[in-house]
């Protein structure tokens, strides 16, 4: 069983609101490792919305993730990448934009 351990800045202009919540767990769901996320001197399960908005992160902010499990390393890659990519807003607002119209 591994363990990984990275740190990842959130980018200017995002932050660990609702909506990039949401995408964070849906990502996170998807693998059988054991996640969590640390702000500052707090840590959540990264699989937990409500536990994600406790942590009030905010652009600039840097997330620390650890995985334990099998897909430790492919779980913390395509969160980073999420994080990096701030959470997919962009993709998010298109989609809401198309919607209305």
């Amino acid at each position: 069983m591994g363990r990984v351990e990275r740190t990842f800045r959130i980018q200017p202009g995002s932050g660990l609101h609702v909506r990039p919540a949401t995408v964070f767990v849906r990502t996170a769901e998807k693998y059988e490792s054991k996640i969590t996320v640390r702000h500052d001197k707090a840590t959540v399960n990264a699989k937990s919305v409500l536990g994600l908005m406790t942590l009030a992160a905010g652009p600039n902010d840097k997330l620390t993730l650890t995985a334990k499990g099998p897909d430790a390393l492919a779980a913390v890659e395509e969160l980073g990448k999420l994080i990096l990519r701030n959470f997919e807003e962009e993709k998010c607002q298109k989609q809401d934009h198309s919607k209305k119209a």
